[in-house]
């Protein structure tokens, strides 16, 4: 086999074999992929279901609208599914709205065709029509070129199939396992905690040895792409909230909450300051190493440093595990302490002069108040970053 066809071939390959673990996860049991599979079905049924409700209903041939409305109307939460219902048929309801009025003035001409679509376009560029907007031009056109303009009963069986359509796409997300977010949620915030532990055992292994420019540059580029896993926990977060808006499952006498909403949003909160510090951290450790690799802290510093980013690495690691028994809890809590414990004999040595370096305070206070305030925050959220998996 050639190179060239090998290298095409591979990747599809693995994205075939990607996929393949994908569905063995959403087989195996809850997570993403299994929302995602959900959510494919549900909006699979709700557009047979309004092609078969409209075609035996509505006595129409070709019920397309009420399928495609029921398609897009489906989405990630309940929320989003009727807003989405809702601006559909506004937009559907405008586009038609704009074809009668000029075929019944103009008629169906090229220059009222024209004048529709100018129209059409400008009411489209309302806001609060969201992703629908293009619904307004699109439907406008069919309704005067397929509908005639003229013909009343067709524009109103349009109007009346994408109504049906989307609020039966609304009601199968609302009724038919209400998509509830908060677990992608928890999975996001884990990713964050796991990179931080990654992060700082990395830092602890590398200050214990000969560290060069090099590694500590590679430690601030890892420190900054927690910056990326923060925004993507926002986001993930906001949809999660998003998610119980209108829903039935976020009812409190149908079944409580597995996660507090506001505790994944301090939770959040919390490890974007943790970033910060991280960045804060690497860049001084860059900066306290020369070209030559000679280093501005001592070996007894880094020593006792190593060990306070250890115990706040295991901290992050029993974050990351999501499992949050008492005993988690107390380890957590535990090595918190530790940590803190070693910080405050570190801060006792600077003040008692014992540090060989005196020009070299500065980057060693930098240091310290990096690692207090990612502690400060370990002790502030404990609560909040302690979430249990639905």
């Amino acid at each position: 086999m050639s190179s060239t066809l090998r290298s095409r071939i591979d990747p599809a390959l693995r994205a075939v074999r990607s996929r393949q673990r994908a569905l063995g996860r959403a087989v195996e049991g809850p997570g993403r992929e299994r929302d995602v599979l959900v959510q494919i079905g549900k909006s699979a049924s709700a557009a047979v279901v309004a092609w078969q409700v409209a075609r035996v209903g509505l006595h129409s041939h070709q019920p397309f609208l009420a399928p495609l409305a029921a398609l897009i109307t489906v989405h990630a939460t309940v929320y989003q599914s009727v807003r989405g219902a809702a601006q559909h048929v506004l937009a559907v309801l405008a586009g038609v709205l704009l074809a009668f009025l000029t075929a019944r003035t103009l008629g169906v001409e090229w220059y009222s065709l024209g004048l529709v679509l100018v129209a059409a376009l400008v009411v489209a560029r309302w806001q609060r029509l969201g992703d629908s907007a293009l619904q307004v031009p699109t439907t406008a056109l069919l309704a005067l070129t397929i509908a005639g303009g003229v013909r009343d009963t067709a524009l109103e069986a349009r109007v009346v199939e994408t109504l049906l359509g989307a609020v039966i796409g609304a009601a199968t997300n609302v009724l038919v396992l209400p998509p509830v977010h908060l677990r992608s949620s928890r999975d996001a915030i884990a990713s964050i905690a796991s990179g931080v532990a990654r992060l700082l055992r990395s830092v602890a292994d590398g200050v214990r040895n000969e560290w060069d420019r090099d590694e500590a540059q590679d430690w601030l580029e890892r420190a900054r792409r927690l910056d990326r896993l923060v925004r993507e926990a926002r986001s993930t977060t906001e949809q999660g909230r998003e998610s119980l808006r209108l829903n039935p499952r976020a009812s409190p006498w149908v079944q409580p909450l597995p996660i507090d909403p506001a505790a994944l949003s301090r939770a959040v909160d919390s490890l974007e300051h943790v970033a910060v510090q991280c960045r804060s951290i690497t860049a001084t450790l860059l900066d306290a190493v020369s070209e030559d690799g000679q280093r501005l802290l001592t070996a007894d510093f880094l020593s006792t440093y190593a060990e306070v980013l250890v115990d706040v690495a295991v901290a992050f690691e029993a974050l990351a595990d999501g499992e949050t028994g008492d005993q988690e809890v107390e380890n957590l809590r535990g090595a918190v302490r530790a940590g803190g414990d070693k910080w405050r004999l570190l801060r006792s040595r600077i003040q008692g002069e014992e540090l060989a370096q005196r020009d070299s305070l500065p980057t060693y206070g930098s240091l310290l108040v990096d690692a207090e305030r990612i502690l400060d925050e370990l002790e502030r959220a404990e609560d909040s970053l302690a979430v249990s998996t639905p």
